[in-house]
């Protein structure tokens, strides 16, 4: 187990009841009227996971360097998907 830090800008006892409740429920401080009321929704959305991937890293194509070959790039459609599973 790692030791927790000590560090005045460090809360511990914030990181103890974040061990208590490692997901806890969400609730809005304030909700916005129905004009704006999209954004509640995003608010109250689960956070997004990164992917990545690497689309060249087995290519021929010879303008490549092999730098750019190792390149990693955002997956966007896995993201989007993979969000759109927990929505």
């Amino acid at each position: 187990m790692l030791t927790m830090p000590e560090h005045h800008n460090f809360l511990k006892e914030y990181a103890a009841w974040r061990m208590e409740n490692p997901h806890p429920t969400h609730k809005l401080y304030f909700e916005y009227p129905a004009p704006m009321e999209l954004l509640n929704q995003v608010l109250m959305a689960p956070v997004a996971k990164s992917s990545l991937k690497q689309p060249y890293l087995n290519s021929d194509n010879q303008y490549l360097s092999p730098k750019d070959k190792k390149a990693w790039y955002l997956d966007e459609k896995a993201m989007l998907d993979a969000f759109c599973q927990t929505v």
